[in-house]
């Protein structure tokens, strides 16, 4: 083993060179393979409909591809041969050398050549956008420096958008930074708003909204059913709702669950939210083992569980301290976090327990009085919040 490009390892094994990385968790990461018997070389790409690429007659990695792996180095090419190869439904992919190119049922063999002439089409395509790049910023420095840049206005308002679009088109989103991603955002934002008619302008920005709201509410889902199926500890259900709360409700314009409030003591709310109208909702997090119910069998009822009744007391309890001691905790929010809150019935809301626990429908009906019997408290089981989120992500999908 030894180090090839500061950061790439290679490896040999039954007559083959593997070349491979660490990544930051030191999980070992495949970039190539080279059998320089056979003179073929198994190429790892990401973001691609097979896994790997199979180069046919290449004794070294060709040029075209990236040394560090996972990819080509002409823009584009990878965006556009997934995309037609997963029409297709190839599973099998192969530049050769050796062969003609060929097609047949799930696999598609390139020969070199004929893979050369669609690099030379994305390389002019880059040239043309790159051209039309220079003649957008040369359209800019006309408007700052009308004297010494001259320019056709009008070519220049079609040049910008034929850049723009085929920018997209061609842009690889795994190289995009954060950053880069917030720019497009603020693009589309503005983009919205050059049209005159109001109804227009909000339908697109709905529209958007609805899109990310999707796309966001998916990988939550997914992230909170795994959690479900886990049931882990009370932390990671915190840091879960911690992250995400605002997604779920937005309703909510903060999360001050990080001010320090010396009326609390060491003890504080799980979760500290600030809704639309100022007002402070406190959430306590217990998990979906929390045992929900006891039973008395000399008067066939359920009781609250010792589990369950600790975390009511807490409620009432942080609800009692925020109304007794409202301005100083008024003053430390507002000293730490510049915003004017109020107290006016604060309530509180308790997430435990899975409805797996109620087996019966005396269970059903003796947690339902229980729950509708406490005091500017909300019960909720975990699953119930999963089903409401769910149920909301369907809506948005009908709607769309």
């Amino acid at each position: 083993m030894l180090y090839i490009d500061s950061d790439i390892l290679q490896e040999t094994k039954d007559g083959k060179i593997i070349y491979y990385k660490k990544d930051d968790k030191n999980d070992r990461i495949n970039l190539y393979v080279e059998d320089k018997k056979n003179e073929t070389i198994e190429y790892f790409i990401d973001n691609f409909i097979t896994e790997s690429i199979l180069l046919e007659g290449f004794t070294k990695l060709p040029d075209f591809l990236k040394l560090i792996g996972r990819g080509f180095k002409t823009s584009g090419i990878r965006y556009y041969l997934n995309k037609l190869l997963q029409q297709e439904k190839i599973s099998t992919f192969i530049i050769s050398s050796k062969q003609k190119s060929f097609c047949f049922e799930n696999k598609m063999v390139l020969n070199i050549s004929d893979f050369e002439k669609i690099r030379k089409v994305a390389i002019a395509a880059k040239k043309k956008a790159s051209q039309e790049l220079q003649q957008s910023i040369i359209n800019m420095l006309n408007n700052i420096f009308p004297q010494q840049f001259h320019t056709n206005k009008n070519v220049a308002i079609k040049t910008s958008k034929n850049f723009l679009l085929n920018a997209i088109d061609m842009t690889d989103i795994n190289d995009l930074t954060e950053n880069d991603v917030t720019k497009i955002t603020d693009l589309a934002l503005r983009a919205s708003k050059r049209f005159k008619r109001a109804d227009k302008s909000e339908r697109i920005l709905l529209d958007m909204k609805d899109k990310i709201r999707i796309q966001t509410l998916e990988d939550i889902l997914t992230e909170y059913k795994k959690l479900l199926e886990e049931g882990p500890n009370e932390g990671k259900w915190q840091s879960f709702f911690d992250k995400y709360i605002r997604i779920f409700d937005t309703g909510y314009i903060d999360n001050i669950s990080q001010v320090n409030i010396s009326v609390f003591g060491t003890k504080k709310p799980d979760l500290m939210m600030l809704d639309l109208h100022n007002y402070i909702d406190v959430y306590e997090l217990k998990t979906t083992k929390a045992h929900l119910l006891g039973y008395d069998e000399s008067h066939d009822n359920y009781y609250w569980h010792s589990d369950i009744t600790k975390v009511i007391a807490q409620a009432e309890k942080y609800i009692k301290t925020m109304q007794d001691n409202s301005s100083d905790i008024i003053r430390a929010i507002r000293t730490q976090t510049n915003k004017n809150i109020e107290i006016i019935h604060p309530k509180a809301i308790i997430i435990a327990g899975h409805s797996k626990q109620l087996e019966n429908e005396k269970q059903k009906q003796d947690f339902k009085m229980l729950r509708e019997s406490l005091k500017n408290i909300s019960f909720v089981l975990y699953d119930e919040f999963y089903d409401r989120l769910n149920n909301f992500y369907e809506l948005l999908q009908k709607k769309k």
